[in-house]
């Protein structure tokens, strides 16, 4: 069967998308920021494995330069050291691109085969719109050079995969994204309430077919040796990271300043239970309507805890586009029903989320931004606006309730 690419997403929206990626490429090049300061980690870590010297530990570059993925994963970048850092990091910006391009093509298609199936007009200008919503977090991305893009399209196909019944793929793509992030383990709650438990045999395979190859490649001893190195690297980068955005930093600002550090503990132990309850939510609206939707609230339900997950770390801002899908839900929303407060909370929320850079609203708004954590709140609003807009689908497609707000 041939393939529509017409279809895959809108002429005029990748035209545009293509001329910012071009206009970020020129204005990096032409100042002299095309850096990708994390990409040359993963390009000098690669580097080091292949000379037999020190992975972890150590920085490459700048001062918070550490590598911190899984040995496997310096494999995948290995190729890139055999070409000058120049030209893989141009190589490396491209493939960020396709990334970003691939992740409208998959959340288009699930937006509209799960969520929703009635006529959308003007989806051109939708998905341009949330391409605007996160344009300033999405260059920090290609300044950066990280793998967010990469990881966000990779989870995206294990869920359509999973959705689809696809146990192999499914679970050979989600052991790779453990082996780069192991905090997106998280993920396995959804998929074992909804008993798709069977992505074990791929995530098994993929996991001893890895092993295997690093023994192959550099020995028993060198393998558990990196593997500890790792788990040490992950453990420090926790510690040692400040996050001005998760919620432990956002309730000792403006609730109770003296919290221990085992706080964080129950903010994990909260995000689970807030989780129980979605998943609980669910159950019983399926059980009181006719038709049933239990893969919209997968989908949902692995969407909320993506955009979750940075609000409990403490990472960088660029995480938070982790809250694209969400994100991407609530402009189909806005634009589907045009009610006016929904668009005020809407461009509310693009300001604090879209707008925290110094370059747009100055160093002092931005010095602000960063103190009060306003990205870290704008996710946790869109974690909420987010329900608001699925479970107002729920009731106005299966119980006929009004949308007036």
């Amino acid at each position: 069967m041939k393939t529509n690419f017409k279809s895959l997403l809108p002429k005029g929206f990748v035209i545009f998308a293509i001329v910012i990626f071009l206009l970020i490429f020129i204005s990096e090049n032409i100042n002299g920021r095309f850096w990708l300061n994390d990409f040359k980690v993963y390009y000098s870590a690669a580097q080091a494995l292949t000379h037999g010297t020190q992975v972890y530990g150590i920085h490459f570059g700048l001062d918070s330069g550490y590598y911190k993925y899984s040995p496997f994963v310096l494999l995948l970048f290995m190729p890139f050291t055999l070409l000058p850092y120049n030209v893989a990091c141009i190589i490396y910006y491209c493939g960020i691109m396709f990334f970003v391009l691939g992740i409208f093509v998959l959340l288009k298609s699930m937006i509209r085969e799960y969520f929703f199936k009635d006529t959308i007009k003007y989806e051109g200008w939708i998905l341009t719109v949330i391409f605007i919503f996160i344009l300033n977090l999405l260059y920090r991305e290609f300044h950066l050079g990280n793998t967010n893009m990469l990881l966000l399209f990779l989870l995206l196909l294990v869920i359509k995969n999973l959705v689809r019944s696809r146990y192999l793929i499914s679970g050979l793509l989600f052991c790779l994204i453990i082996l780069f992030k192991p905090f997106f383990l998280i993920l396995a709650l959804p998929m074992l309430l909804h008993n798709k438990w069977k992505i074990l045999g791929g995530g098994i395979v993929f996991m001893l077919a890895q092993l295997l190859i690093l023994i192959l490649f550099l020995g028993w001893n060198a393998t558990l040796l990196l593997h500890s190195e790792w788990l040490k690297a992950i453990l420090d980068h926790s510690s040692s990271f400040p996050s001005n955005n998760n919620i432990d930093y956002l309730v000792r600002s403006f609730i109770y300043p003296g919290l221990t550090i085992s706080f964080q503990y129950f903010v994990l132990a909260g995000i689970v239970f807030f989780f129980m309850l979605l998943y609980g939510l669910n159950i019983f609206f399926r059980r009181n309507q006719q038709r049933r939707m239990p893969d919209a609230d997968f989908i949902f339900e692995c969407f909320v805890l993506i955009a979750i997950l940075p609000s409990i770390l403490n990472t960088d801002t660029e995480h938070f586009l982790n809250t694209l899908p969400l994100i991407t839900m609530i402009t189909y929303y806005i634009f589907k029903q045009k009610k006016v407060f929904p668009i005020i909370c809407f461009f509310i929320l693009f300001i604090l989320y879209g707008t925290n850079s110094n370059d747009i609203v100055g160093k002092t708004i931005g010095d602000f931004y960063d103190k009060i954590g306003v990205v870290g709140i704008s996710n946790l609003l869109l974690v909420i606006f987010a329900f608001f807009v699925y479970f107002k689908r729920i009731k106005k497609t299966y119980f006929c309730i009004s949308e007036d707000l």
